[in-house]
C-alpha cells in the first residue's frame, strides 16, 4: 500500500541547488570540523528541508535535497548532451571547411 501522494516535480533544481552554500563549521564547544549546509539560509530556498525546534535551534533534512539533486543532475547530463552534439556538428563543418580550403 503506497501512503505517498505526489505533489509536484522538484522544480527549478539546478537553481534553487546553485543557490545553496556549502560551508564548514563547527558547533560551539566543540573543535570538530563538519561540513554542511546553514540551515537558516537554506529555509529561504527550501524550506520543506528544514526543520526547527525553536528560534535557536535549527536543523536540515538532507533526504529533501535528494530530488532536487536528481532533477539537477537529469538538466545538466540534458545539457551535456546538447552541447555535444553542437560541438560535433561544429567540428564537422570546420573539418568541411578545411577541406574546401585545402588545409
Amino acid at each position: 500500500m503506497c501512503i505517498l501522494q505526489l505533489q509536484r516535480k522538484c522544480s527549478w533544481g539546478c537553481k534553487k541547488i546553485n543557490t545553496i552554500r556549502g560551508v564548514n563549521f563547527n558547533f560551539k564547544n566543540d573543535d570538530k570540523i563538519h561540513a554542511g549546509i546553514i540551515a537558516q539560509e537554506v529555509a529561504e530556498i527550501i524550506p520543506e528541508a528544514i526543520c526547527k525546534s525553536d528560534d535557536e535551534k535549527w536543523s536540515a533534512n538532507y533526504n529533501t535535497f535528494i530530488g532536487y539533486l536528481i532533477e539537477s543532475v537529469k538538466t545538466l547530463s540534458k545539457e551535456n548532451e546538447q552541447l555535444k552534439e553542437k560541438v560535433n556538428t561544429l567540428e564537422t563543418k570546420v573539418e568541411m571547411i578545411m577541406k574546401h580550403l585545402n588545409l
